[in-house]
């Protein structure tokens, strides 16, 4: 015994403790033996001072030496129960009972095993030196895993552990996000229940690397185009690598499984590729000048760019010749300030990779382009345009003419209205007004719209005053009449400008009458199927009655009482669905009722079936939440089994019953309570 001491040798200074013995005079001596060892005893004689002393004294108490019956009152494993929420302390207890006796007692309890109160004074010193050093290693072992844990959720790539026989046992939130699964729900579970990866290109299953690594012990990586397809059936292009996780000895435990998204890094290469083919076929062929280019940036702005490929069409129509290689600003230098434009859109779309089309009157060449550009990749761009230089100095003769058509988009989509102000009198109208109104230009050309019959002297009116009142801009809704007599509605939006010294309105005319009698006709499904819920509810709740009234007739009419039993607790599970049903109803929320409402109506319900109830008295204190039926629905059948089985068990004919019921959210948990003051359960 003296060299089993010696080799779980403990520092007993400083160390306090608690030791609940009912039996004083036991106590007494094991105090005494405690003492002389050097440690500090506080002596309890209860479970329920055990509790109070831990609290009193939190943080000083380094082990517990609880005897398991305690008498009245708590016993030990009860009191250890208590003492382990709110406190981490080893626990060792005392016994005087049979060795399966009290392992069934301690068996669901963190303690650190029991020792016979028969067993010498070494032994009882020698179990409390061990459970310290059992409760140190515990408690490293703890701390070793947490950091492992914060490790693995810091890693940026995937990160999943199996054991040898390929079942999950460690997964940090990266592979949680690409796989679906949660580490709850993919603990335990085979790596090909969770990580199914396919070939993307023949869409056929990819071997899982963990049975090669377990049998060759070597690092393998996936294949080249593997896709991971998740839970949620989304798909991510993945790289990865695999390999074994080796003891000491060499021994293989399991398989570290290390992957990544590069969906995007595929999805480059692919536009890249792509680019490069049409950039060839556009570069062979095309009559436009065409060049691509490399985009500088300081401080998030472009500066300059780089040529790095241009087609003979630029050489002919620029007459810039071995630019291939060189920064434009080589080429021109002050370009930068000469045509900022340039730079802005050409910077803008080689970071958004979004195409423009624009024209542009380039300064450092004198000329005016159409041009479009586009991205192949970030940070650069292609431009194919077209020199218009002659165009734009022909549009710029007839500018002043076609000023008002220009304004009016005559070939808009939607018809278009030019009238002059005050007299509102038609100035002119584009293809769209013609085609939907059935006016030609000329028959509209000098009259009001009141006078052609299109809207009312007293519609226009207020139009007017109003689009003085407020300047230049106006939005309103209107109906309106077409030459063959068609009523429709427009919303009209209504611009005042200036030409010549004289005001003008142009107007923009949607046609909303399709959009008005739509939504007419959607009001009124509404309401019809508004009416045919309520018919349905009515309906399905009458013949749940029906099915509860007949369920309760046979069993008033059985002699048997275990059919009678079971008849009613059908009654009463189809009671709960009943509520359930009217409370998700009445529910504005579609699919889900008050927690609150529901349980007090079926707790009321339910009691109201037996004729003991005016012994009875419920009180319910549940939080106001709203729940769905998969919850609500087994949560009201076993409210059913318990208020049954306390009426028909728990309370004699002369007492007054009492039950109560809670039940709250905590932690994303609900916490459902019921208690009631009757006789309790046999011991049998």
């Amino acid at each position: 015994m003296n060299d089993f001491n010696s080799l779980i040798s403990d520092d007993a200074n400083n160390k306090t403790i608690l030791l609940v013995e009912d039996d004083i005079l036991i106590a007494v001596m094991e105090m005494q033996q405690l003492e002389q060892e050097g440690y500090r005893v506080i002596h309890v004689a209860s479970g329920e001072e055990a509790i109070t002393s831990v609290l009193k004294n939190k943080g000083l108490i380094d082990l517990i030496l609880m005897d398991i019956d305690l008498g009245y009152g708590l016993d030990g494993t009860e009191a250890a129960l208590e003492i382990l929420k709110t406190s981490n302390i080893p626990i060792l207890f005392l016994s005087s009972r049979s060795e399966n006796e009290i392992i069934r007692k301690i068996e669901t309890i963190t303690s650190y095993g029991y020792i016979s109160k028969s067993s010498n004074s070494e032994l009882l010193i020698a179990s409390i030196k061990m459970a310290f050093k059992l409760f140190e290693a515990n408690q490293k072992i703890h701390r070793e895993r947490e950091e492992l844990g914060t490790i693995l959720q810091s890693i940026g790539d995937a990160v999943i552990a199996t054991d040898t026989n390929a079942r999950v046992i460690k997964m940090n939130s990266v592979a949680e996000k690409l796989t679906g699964w949660t580490f709850k729900e993919a603990y335990g579970k085979t790596l090909e229940e969770i990580f199914k990866i396919i070939n993307s290109e023949t869409r056929l299953s990819v071997q899982n690397p963990v049975a090669a690594i377990l049998v060759t012990g070597n690092i393998v990586g996936l294949a080249n185009h593997t896709i991971l397809i998740s839970k949620d059936l989304k798909e991510y292009q993945i790289a990865d690598s695999g390999a074994p996780i080796k003891d000491s000895s060499g021994k293989i435990n399991g398989v570290v499984l290390v992957f990544r998204d590069v969906t995007q890094e595929y999805e480059v290469q692919r536009k890249i590729e792509e680019s490069e083919k049409l950039y060839h076929s556009l570069f062979e062929n095309m009559l436009n000048g065409f060049a691509y280019c490399k985009m500088f940036f300081q401080d998030g702005r472009p500066v300059d760019f780089t040529y790095l490929s241009v087609n003979k069409a630029l050489e002919k129509l620029t007459g810039l010749k071995d630019i291939v290689g060189k920064k434009v600003s080589e080429i021109f230098p002050g370009i930068l300030k000469r045509d900022p434009e340039l730079f802005e859109i050409f910077g803008r779309v080689s970071l958004t990779e979004i195409p423009e089309t624009f024209e542009a009157y380039v300064e450092s060449l004198k000329m005016w382009f159409e041009i479009s550009v586009y991205s192949p990749q970030r940070e650069y761009f292609v431009t194919i345009f077209d020199v218009i230089t002659d165009r734009k100095e022909a549009e710029s003769v007839l500018r002043a003419s076609e000023e008002k058509y220009s304004i009016l988009f005559k070939k808009a989509a939607i018809p278009a209205v030019l009238t002059k102000i005050p007299e509102n009198i038609f100035v002119d109208v584009n293809d769209a007004f013609e085609k939907i109104f059935e006016y030609t230009r000329s028959e509209v050309l000098g009259k009001t719209s009141v006078e052609l019959g299109i809207v009312r002297q007293e519609d226009q009116e207020p139009t007017i005053q109003k689009l003085n009142l407020i300047g230049f801009e106006y939005d309103v809704e209107k109906r309106v009449r077409t030459k063959s007599g068609q009523i429709r509605v427009v919303r009209i939006n209504i611009n005042r400008v200036n030409f010549g010294g004289n005001d003008y309105a142009i107007s923009t005319l949607q046609d909303v009458t399709e959009r008005n009698l739509a939504e007419e006709k959607i009001q009124k499904l509404l309401k019809e199927k508004e009416v045919i819920l309520k018919e349905v509810h009515h309906r399905i709740k009458n013949n749940m009655h029906t099915v509860l009234s007949l369920l309760s007739i046979q069993a008033m009419n059985q002699e048997n009482p275990i059919v009678q039993n079971v008849l009613i607790d059908a009654a009463g599970r189809v009671k709960s669905m009943m509520v359930m049903y009217d409370k998700l109803y009445r529910s504005e929320d579609t699919g889900e009722a008050s927690l609150k409402e529901y349980l007090v109506s079926l707790s009321d319900e339910i009691v109201n079936t037996f004729p003991q109830k005016s012994f009875l008295d419920v009180k319910t204190e549940v939080e106001d939440i709203k729940l769905g039926a998969n919850i609500l629905s087994p949560l009201g059948i076993i409210l059913n089994e318990l208020i049954t089985n306390s009426m028909k068990y728990a309370f004699t004919e002369s007492s007054q019953g009492n039950i109560f019921i809670s039940a709250s959210i905590n932690n994303n948990k609900l916490l459902f309570v019921y208690e009631d003051n009757g006789i309790g359960i046999p011991e049998s």
